[in-house]
């Protein structure tokens, strides 16, 4: 899922092409494999794994509103000649960040949550 979001984000350096090529139809695509994996997630309570407060605060806030709204604001600064460059990096990291719940290392990687 790295690859996907890197290449989700980065492709918005390339100008209007990359923002509408590459960007808009895999972002979509993107955010809505994380809708469907929350809503599975969301019948599995029902099954006895989880609870409603975990799903609320880990996929529900991730997948429908934090991912969705760092897609957005990257389409919507990829708009932006120039700014596209910075913010299709920051918010390609913050994407990242979000999907692996801040267990994430720039250049390494997922890394595995610290045991207290």
């Amino acid at each position: 899922m790295e690859w996907v979001l890197w290449i989700t984000y980065l492709s918005q350096e390339v100008y209007l092409v990359g923002l509408l090529l590459v960007s808009l139809p895999l972002g979509m695509g993107y955010i809505g494999w994380l809708w469907l994996v929350s809503m599975w997630q969301f019948i599995e309570i029902f099954m006895g794994k989880g609870d409603f407060g975990g799903w609320f605060m880990g996929p529900f806030l991730s997948y429908w509103i934090v991912q969705p709204f760092i897609w957005l604001s990257s389409m919507v600064l990829g708009l932006v000649p120039g700014v596209n460059f910075a913010s299709a990096f920051l918010l390609g990291w913050w994407a990242n960040l979000d999907y692996y719940q801040y267990n994430y290392e720039l250049f390494a990687g997922p890394t595995l949550p610290q045991s207290e």
